[in-house]
């Protein structure tokens, strides 16, 4: 049974499966890339419409438009090593090629490349945080009414008055005192499993496309907007602050993009390869003061909308 897309094409019966070139679920979320805070004004519109086209693809039997929207901030808003043009060109020219044909295999291949040219990742107090250099005083100042930055670590000063320049901060004051992150190694992921024991997976029906009211783009709106400033990616990298800058496109798309999407995980309307990814969160451990670990998730920013 071959049935048309949306486009009026048929549909190739083996679509649910990634085709060659495509990254797995798994690879998506285990691929670190630093990622732009805030999309630059003049590429809004182009990501934002890129990202409709995105929402636009996903089919309930059809896991490749799922990894599509699951690699899309990786893909698309990744912080490139070296900048030869202007930051906004460079996601501008990366939409273009997002919606090409083979455009989404070189965009992961280019950005697993970069991701490779980069030292390890290691969470550690002194994780580096850009701060634009206009805001640099201002910021300290701020600060300096609640602590003398100078008595921080160097690292901590950095991320508090990181995070004072773009206007969070509540967050800047709590990671005054916060508490460190542990290494992901064996040991702490053995403790963090006897704290939280895997429990049995459910059987779940197949997913089907059903008839769901999307909510209105008030009602995305102001879900948008009671997201904590700076809160924390997921798996994919996307960011709430991302969504708030792509609604910046002309029009209503973008509202209605993220209430389709919104509608479409209510009904479970989702390939089962995808639900992990999307319903599933990212771990963090926090050492807390006996030594112990925290475990903290971070859900996906789309999941949690």
């Amino acid at each position: 049974d071959v049935r048309p897309n949306d486009d009026g094409l048929p549909a190739d019966p083996t679509d649910g499966l990634p085709g060659p070139g495509i990254p797995t679920f798994e690879e998506i979320a285990g691929m670190r890339t630093p990622m732009v805070a805030r999309i630059p004004r003049e590429a809004r519109t182009a990501v934002g419409m890129a990202f409709n086209w995105t929402a636009s693809k996903l089919h309930a039997s059809d896991a490749t438009g799922f990894l599509r929207l699951a690699a899309f901030a990786k893909c698309i808003l990744g912080r490139p090593s070296s900048e030869p043009c202007s930051l906004g060109r460079t996601i501008i020219k990366r939409t273009v090629l997002w919606k090409r044909p083979g455009g989404f295999e070189t965009l992961w291949s280019d950005a697993v490349a970069a991701a490779a040219r980069r030292p390890p990742f290691q969470p550690s107090q002194d994780e580096r945080f850009t701060v634009d250099e206009g805001d640099h005083d201002a910021s300290r100042t701020w600060l300096n009414t609640a602590v003398d930055v100078d008595t921080l670590a160097p690292g901590v000063a950095r991320q508090v008055t990181a995070m004072a320049s773009r206007g969070h901060f509540s967050k800047a004051v709590m990671r005054m005192s916060a508490a460190k992150v542990a290494v992901a190694d064996a040991s702490a992921t053995a403790e963090m499993e006897r704290k939280h024991p895997a429990s049995a997976v459910p059987e779940l029906p197949e997913p089907v496309d059903l008839p769901v009211e999307s909510p209105t783009k008030r009602k995305v709106r102001n879900t948008l907007r009671q997201f904590t400033l700076g809160s924390a990616a997921g798996l994919s990298g996307l960011t709430s602050q991302h969504l708030l800058d792509m609604t910046y496109c002309p029009g209503d798309s973008v509202y209605a993009a993220l209430g389709a999407i919104s509608a479409r995980f209510a009904a479970g309307a989702i390939p089962q390869l995808a639900r992990p990814f999307f319903f599933g969160a990212r771990l963090v451990g926090l050492v807390k003061a006996d030594g112990s670990l925290r475990p903290v998730a971070c859900g996906d920013v789309l999941r949690r909308l």
